[in-house]
């Protein structure tokens, strides 16, 4: 009876995936919204964007370290086990594992010693980034645990411990140092941060060790490494392009905008206009197995069905949110303090690039899906190098709506370029599938 209760229950998991991890990704954000008005107001505009900064590099360390392994696992696990292989399957989850771990090693020791060398010589005063290092560790293979829980399709559970758990850590860590009288500065703010990544990746690396014991103790493993690094690398592009492409205005203001307050607007309006951003991560992190799985037994209808919802969800979802910022933009950001409205026209500049992210946010990893490597390849470095390009250009002059204006525009005219050449050289309907045309994909 037991028995029976728990596969019903997991059917109906299963069943609403899609929504249930919506709920989550959106239920989250009030919490973690909290949470950054609460650093914001203790630590005031400048040093919540030092703060902010120091995050920003821990994260660009962290998607190096991955190699693009933590998208990888959401597309080869799946299909593995879709095959009935658990010997291929335990082979790319160690690989996998130990490649995360050594990167992680080497890129934070790498960035030690760089940061040191540029504090010795180009800083004046202690920054929090010289901690940032010892983030990389566990938030890459934090990231990439919750990609392979993900792929043995606990695709919920994964977001519901990325988005809630890992926000409710850091507050309760936040609360415990007020509720001891403790100062909140901006070490002890990455410090908590730290501690909260590594609680949430011990408690992941038990509910993996429970996988393994079910479904690879008695497997052997094989390895296709050459297989595994030709699939792998054009993730580690996009990941690290877009994560860059982000984070690269609050790197610029850091570095040659004169006022330390405006790092610390961006940031905030970065926090507001990340609201739609949340359906692309739930989207992509259900979508991408299934339509691994679809294209693999070529069911074209099926496929141009799903992809049809999948974009409708994302569509809504900024469309909705763009409206938001444009009615409440200023309350939002007046929440951080009131030093924090001036970033209202940068917030619906935002918004915009963020609404055509969504838009086009599975074309690459639909790219990459059907093999068009170097398509992915050249389109993701033009990306890259027009958006830096332009923040360089208006950020320094310009603060916060220099940075949003760049990125708004650097996505519009390459995720143009992506759509068309997706469907002229996959024939998937991208577009038309938004409107629900019932015409069968040639994927």
């Amino acid at each position: 009876m037991e028995t029976t209760k728990t596969k019903t229950f997991q059917e109906t998991i299963a069943q609403n995936e899609t929504l249930l991890t919506l709920l989550v990704y959106f239920g989250s954000y009030p919490i973690l919204y909290f949470v950054n008005i609460m650093l914001t107001r203790t630590l005031g505009p400048a040093n919540y964007g030092d703060f902010a900064v120091t995050r920003s590099v821990a994260t660009l360390a962290a998607m190096i370290a991955l190699l693009g392994l933590h998208i990888t696992s959401l597309d080869m696990v799946p299909v593995y086990r879709k095959r009935g292989d658990p010997n291929m399957a335990r082979g790319f989850i160690l690989a996998s594992l130990l490649a995360v771990a050594a990167a992680g090693l080497v890129v934070s020791g790498i960035g030690f010693v760089i940061t040191e060398l540029a504090r010795s010589r180009l800083m004046s005063e202690d920054h929090p980034v010289m901690i940032a290092m010892i983030w990389v560790v566990p938030m890459s293979i934090g990231i990439h645990a919750l990609s392979l829980l993900a792929g043995h399709q606990q695709v919920f559970l994964s977001a519901l411990l990325n988005r809630l758990g890992l926000t409710l850590i850091t507050g309760l860590l936040v609360g415990v140092v007020f509720l001891f009288g403790g100062t909140l500065t901006d070490f002890l703010a990455v410090e908590l941060l730290i501690l909260a990544r590594i609680l949430l990746t011990l408690i992941l690396v038990w509910l993996l060790w429970i996988i393994w014991r079910r479904e690879y103790r008695q497997a052997s493993a094989k390895y296709e490494l050459k297989l595994w690094a030709d699939v792998t690398w054009p993730f580690l592009l996009y990941a690290l392009v877009i994560t860059a492409q982000i984070q690269s205005g609050m790197l610029i203001l850091e570095a040659h905008h004169s006022s330390e307050a405006e790092v610390g607007i961006y940031a905030a309006v970065q926090q507001v206009a990340y609201l739609p951003l949340l359906a692309l991560g739930a989207i992509s992190t259900v979508a991408i197995p299934r339509l691994s799985v679809i294209l693999e037994d070529k069911k074209s209808a099926e496929f141009e069905q799903q992809l049809g919802g999948y974009l409708r969800i994302l569509t809504a979802f900024g469309v909705g949110s763009l409206i938001i910022f444009m009615v409440g933009g200023d309350f939002l950001l007046g929440l951080f303090g009131p030093d924090f409205q001036t970033g209202y026209t940068p917030l619906l500049i935002l918004g915009a690039g963020y609404l055509i992210a969504l838009v086009g946010g599975l074309v690459i990893p639909l790219l990459q899906i059907r093999q068009e490597r170097t398509i992915v390849g050249l389109t993701l470095l033009a990306l890259l190098a027009f958006n830096i390009a332009l923040t360089y250009l208006l950020a320094p002059r310009y603060g916060a709506l220099g940075a949003a204006t760049a990125y708004t525009v650097a996505v519009a005219v390459v995720y143009t370029v992506q759509l068309s050449l997706l469907q002229r050289r996959t024939g998937i309907p991208y577009l038309r599938s938004i409107v629900g045309s019932n015409t069968a994909s040639q994927a």
